[in-house]
């Protein structure tokens, strides 16, 4: 063989040995993604909570929001919003309707906080 192909093909195995390396302790490096989580309160006065889950559905579809959970808090709202937002967390697997009780607990769960004791 010709000396610069011994030389090329050497130098292609060295570049492509460091790409391997790299992709495999690059990713181990990298800090883990920590998790996103969207409070939506559900108040009986809110005439635009529709519009609001329907952006954040649309986001969420097109992968343009980093958002893992979507936690609908029901605060005061009423039986059609209510009936709305069931509909919404059974089209969107994010989502998710609590009561504004359990808004700590839920948020301790989802973001790995040890509960006082």
């Amino acid at each position: 063989m010709d000396m610069a192909v011994l030389i090329s093909l050497v130098v292609m195995i060295l570049v492509s040995a460091a790409e391997v390396l790299c992709l495999v302790f690059c990713s181990k490096l990298r800090p883990k993604r920590t998790p996103v989580a969207a409070v939506i309160p559900i108040f009986g006065e809110d005439g635009e909570l529709e519009e609001k889950l329907q952006f954040m559905l649309s986001m969420t579809e097109r992968g343009a929001s980093p958002v893992d959970r979507l936690l609908l808090v029901n605060i005061s709202g009423s039986e059609a919003q209510l009936a709305f937002c069931r509909d919404f967390c059974r089209s969107c697997c994010c989502a998710e309707i609590i009561p504004s009780g359990e808004i700590e607990k839920k948020l301790s769960e989802i973001f790995a906080i040890p509960a006082k004791t």
